[in-house]
């Protein structure tokens, strides 16, 4: 996926992470900070490039903590600020086929 994202990987900045999966491993490469689109509303967030079978950027308690997010599973939705401005987006479930 960082190939298709066109990503520019630092591979002197890797770290520990925790896996979906519960697995914690060592990052294959950061990408540095990157600007991911939440309802077309920019945001920064450091990518941490790991081993997947999924195509799926998961988006860790920095970017919850720097942008206020708060997910409400009951109602299925994200809630963040970016500016002061809020913005809610639902959540969606994977569809696999």
């Amino acid at each position: 996926m960082a190939d298709l994202l066109r990503l520019k990987p630092k591979p002197d900045k890797t770290m520990i992470v925790m896996a979906i999966d519960g697995i914690k491993q060592k990052s294959l490469r950061s990408a540095g900070l990157v600007t991911v689109k939440v309802m077309d509303q920019p945001t920064q967030v450091e990518m941490q490039i790991v081993i997947s079978k999924n195509q799926v950027v998961i988006l860790a308690m920095d970017w919850i903590q720097k942008y206020k997010a708060v997910i409400d599973m009951n109602e299925e939705r994200i809630t963040f600020r970016v500016d002061e401005r809020k913005f809610i987006t639902k959540l969606v479930p994977d569809t696999k086929p």
